[in-house]
This record gives C-alpha cells, sequence and structure tokens, in this order.
C-alpha cells in the first residue's frame, strides 16, 4: 500500500512484516497540539454476534476506560447480540451509532473516543442485520458527533484499512486499524476470547502515555503472534493528524486525589469486601452483574488515587450458595496484590473497602 498523501496535515503508517515502524511527515511549528486534559467520551460498539469476542472486547474496554477515569455518564455501548441488550447497551445499527454520539453532545474541551470490533469486508465494517458501514457513511457520522475535537478510531475487522481512507483523514483524528485495506485479521473463532488485535489492543491500552506509543506496542503484539501462529501479517494501519499527533491517552491526565478523601463512602469494617460473608454487593442478576462488576473496580484508587489494576482468579459459592467472583488488585506502591470477593446478584450501596478510595464516582445504584 502506498503512502498516502494528505499535505502537511498527514500523518501515514504502513505496518511491515518486520518489526512495526512509523512515518510521520513533517509538521510545521505553527501547528497546534491537542489539550494537555479532556473530558473523554466515548461509543463502543460489537457490531455482530457470531462469536463472544467482539463483545467481550466491548465490555473489557470500557473497564479500561471506567479505570482510567472516564465517566460513566460518557460511555455509549452498542452491541448486535439481543442478550447484550440490557441496561444502556443499545442495538448496533449507522444510525444508532449517530444518535449514541450526538447524546454525547462533544464540544469545547472534550475528546471523541469509537471503538467498533466486529467482521470486515473491502466494502467497510459488518454491522448483522445492517448494511455495512462505509467509510462515506462513517466520516459523515464522525463530523456530526465529534466535529473539530480529537477524535481517535479504533477499528478491529478484517479489511479495516479501508477506513484508512482520503475522506477520513482529518487533522484532529486519530486512527488505527488491525489490518490493512487488502488482508484480513486473525483470532475470530469461538474459542477465543478476544480478536488477536483486540487482545494486543486490551494488553497495551493501560501501559501507554499515548496514542502513538500505543500503536507501536500493538504493531509489535500483532507481529509476534502472527510470527508465532505463522500467520499471512495483517499489517495494521495508523494514521495521526497533525493536531493530535501527539494526543495523551485518558490515563495519562488522571488527577490524583489527596489522601484520604474519596468519591464514595469507605467501610469502616475491616473485613468488607475480603472475606466471603462480607463481599461487595453491586449486582443484581447475572446478566447485568459483570458489566456492574467492572464498573465498580474501575471506580477504585489505592489509598491517593492511584490507578488500580484488577484481574479475575475465580469464583467460590458462599455459604448462602451465592456465587462470588473473586479479584486481585494491585496498584503502585502495594507490595503484593490484594484479594476481594463480589456479589453480582444482590446489591447493597457499595462502598470502597478500608485502605481504598473511589478515585472515580461509581455510576451505578440500584
Amino acid at each position: 500500500m502506498p503512502f498516502l498523501a494528505f499535505g502537511w496535515l498527514l500523518v501515514s503508517v504502513l505496518m511491515q512484516n518486520a518489526a512495526p515502524s512509523s512515518v510521520q511527515a513533517p509538521v510545521p511549528s505553527a501547528a497546534a497540539s491537542a489539550p494537555a486534559s479532556l473530558n473523554w467520551k466515548a461509543v463502543l460498539v460489537a457490531g455482530d454476534d457470531s462469536i463472544p469476542a467482539f463483545d467481550n472486547a466491548r465490555r473489557t474496554l470500557k473497564g479500561l476506560l471506567l479505570e482510567a477515569g472516564v465517566s460513566a455518564d460518557n460511555i455509549r455501548e452498542l452491541s448486535n447480540n439481543p442478550s447484550e441488550q440490557v441496561g444502556a447497551v443499545l442495538p448496533g445499527s449507522a444510525s444508532d451509532l449517530r444518535e449514541a454520539l450526538d447524546s454525547l453532545n462533544v464540544g469545547d474541551g472534550d475528546a471523541c473516543l469509537v471503538d467498533m470490533t466486529s467482521h470486515g469486508s473491502r466494502q467497510g465494517f459488518f454491522l448483522k442485520n445492517h448494511p455495512a458501514l462505509t467509510p462515506m457513511a462513517l466520516n459523515a457520522i464522525m463530523e456530526r458527533g465529534c466535529g473539530s475535537q480529537p477524535t481517535v478510531l479504533l477499528i478491529s475487522a478484517c479489511y479495516s484499512g479501508v477506513f484508512v481512507h482520503p475522506e477520513m483523514l482529518k487533522p484532529n483524528r486519530i486512527i488505527l486499524t488491525a489490518a490493512r485495506d487488502d488482508l484480513t485479521s486473525f483470532g475470530c473463532s469461538v474459542e477465543n476470547q478476544y480478536t488477536n488485535w483486540d487482545g494486543c489492543l486490551i494488553e497495551h491500552l493501560p501501559k501507554a502515555g499515548d496514542w502513538q506509543s500505543l500503536y507501536d506496542a500493538v504493531g509489535q503484539c500483532i507481529h509476534t503472534e502472527e510470527t508465532h501462529g505463522g500467520f499471512r501479517a495483517s499489517r495494521p494501519q495508523g494514521f495521526f493528524g497533525n493536531l493530535v499527533a501527539d494526543l495523551k491517552m485518558p490515563a495519562a491526565t488522571r488527577p490524583g486525589l489527596a489522601a484520604g478523601t474519596s468519591q464514595c463512602p469507605v467501610s469502616d469494617d475491616d473485613n468488607y469486601g475480603f472475606l466471603p460473608a462480607h463481599a461487595i454487593k453491586v449486582g443484581l442478576d447475572g446478566a447485568t452483574g459483570p458489566a456492574r462488576e467492572l464498573e465498580y473496580l474501575s471506580a477504585l484508587g489505592g489509598p491517593t488515587g492511584q490507578r488500580i489494576s484488577f484481574r479475575r482468579v475465580g469464583s467460590i459459592v458462599s455459604a448462602d450458595q451465592t456465587i462470588l467472583d473473586l479479584y486481585e488488585l494491585t496498584y503502585p506502591g502495594l507490595e503484593k496484590p490484594v484479594r476481594v470477593y463480589i456479589d453480582e446478584y444482590h446489591f447493597e450501596e457499595p462502598k470502597a473497602p478500608k485502605g481504598l478510595v473511589c478515585s472515580a464516582e461509581i455510576g451505578f445504584k440500584k
């Protein structure tokens, strides 16, 4: 694929068979930069339900955004799996995407993020029971919903490089895709938790300080996986408009908290969350429970609001026959991980376990 040209406004990145590389066009000294602190607003789209990987990625990415300090009120979710369309999760057509972006009221001081994961073709992004979303249609939606605000598009699909297309290339946009416009990506199988590109994105997003470094890390991750698996290179694509070439990740600008402060109540019970009989009750049922667990855990922070990393390590059956999920929590400065028990079937106003805080508001109630 030849390098793209759009005057001095463009940055065009092509992945090679070897280690990922980045080529940036010269940027005049007068070019503006994105503000250091932005209010992020996001729409997450799972376009098909033929495999669980697409909705898995949507849910996990939401958790990472919440963990990074993005408000739950500023996230919209779309899915074409009817069983996922509960609570605030809406169907996923092009018109639903447009309406979701409109509802976020992106304006001055905001940054716009759209993540889409599904199958793809040379015509565009697959949306179950709807026409494929083409570059022209997506550009119109982005122009309307995000305007000239800093905008990031993450597109995980075969042939998704079709969206690195002249009409999509704006100076305020970053576009990262899972493959070149004439190549497939990998990992679309029932046994995979995520597609290959989504898995690499999820692994490296919490570690990256800016979108360029994330692109580089994901490219190297894909190269390693494809080399070890004997797959044909998918050559993920990246475009960085000159106005956002140095755009920071949401987590990179998340403010800390003064010691002892919290945006939710902190339990005075030494056992709260740490023993099965004192599990944290965040849920209402098995359908909505996993998403509520993610929202709760993503709101937690260390004593001064340090970002917490968490992973599910298993589940147990409590004395009253309730299934509890067990999570391991870590944060910078913690000598060894702590484990907490969460009940996704019952609800009491959640608190932070003793020694932790809520560095963001918990975005749900009964």
